[in-house]
């Protein structure tokens, strides 16, 4: 569990895809004892159940998080576009400038 919560929080802070699947492929590698604790066929198959489950878990979590902060920092501000709409505006005034050919 403790993995799941250390996967998230990094995710929150830099969510990137391959992170995701990096931690998804740390936790199925660091609870795949489980599988070996089976005894019987029932009981492996039980294991596999849980140690899928458990890698699904932690997905279905970190998927929304990185695709909800990826999709907010795409987001330009408000402040972003009026800053936008003054460097367009002084561009154009430097290129009527120069066709003009004559100084300000």
């Amino acid at each position: 569990m403790w993995a799941h919560i250390l996967g998230w929080a990094v995710l929150l802070f830099q969510p990137r895809w391959v992170f995701m699947f990096a931690f998804t492929a740390a936790i199925l590698a660091l609870s795949s004892p489980i599988l070996f604790a089976a005894t019987d066929r029932e009981t492996l198959y039980a294991a596999i159940f849980v140690w899928l489950f458990n890698a699904a878990i932690f997905v279905v979590i970190a998927g929304p998080i990185v695709a909800i902060r990826k999709w907010l920092q795409s987001r330009s501000s408000k402040g972003d576009k009026d800053v936008d709409a003054e460097l367009a505006r002084i561009r154009a005034e430097a290129a009527a400038r120069e066709k003009g050919g004559a100084p300000p």
